[in-house]
């Protein structure tokens, strides 16, 4: 069972060079922001003692990043980065304008999400990306 766990987790293998570092990239934030959700979540519950909560968004963008996951594993991975970035970049936004708009700290994660933007999608990608910071933010 560890093994298969393990070989689900291993980014996949491609021909490619550059294919392969996007895949591996990827591949590790995915498994992160994953992570980092459930720990948030997890975290949520601890600190609401008895008070509801609202789960919705966390199991959104767990099953994304995992159909996300699929993508990638069926070699999309232009595909599977753009989605990646798309939905962590949305997130990042939703949350920003949630909280506390400009004087939230999730304002400054948007600078992490252009430079994973450019590092997976490209140079096209770092300019959609940032063009769409500099909208949400103003």
């Amino acid at each position: 069972m560890l093994q298969s766990l393990r070989s689900w987790f291993a980014p996949p293998t491609l021909y490619n060079d550059d294919q392969d570092r996007i895949v591996t990239l990827t591949s590790t934030i995915l498994i992160l922001t994953i992570l980092a959700t459930i720990v948030g979540g997890t975290g949520g519950i601890l600190a609401s003692r008895g008070q509801p909560i609202n789960f919705i968004p966390s199991i959104t963008i767990i099953v994304l990043e995992i159909a996300v996951m699929f993508v990638l594993r069926r070699g999309y991975v232009q595909t599977a980065a753009w989605a990646m970035v798309s939905i962590l970049w949305v997130g990042l936004v939703v949350i920003a304008a949630l909280v506390g708009g400009l004087n939230s700290a999730t304002i400054s994660l948007l600078v992490v999400m252009v430079m994973i933007a450019a590092l997976t999608t490209g140079e096209r990608g770092n300019y959609i990306f940032t063009s769409g910071s500099i909208i949400a933010v103003s």
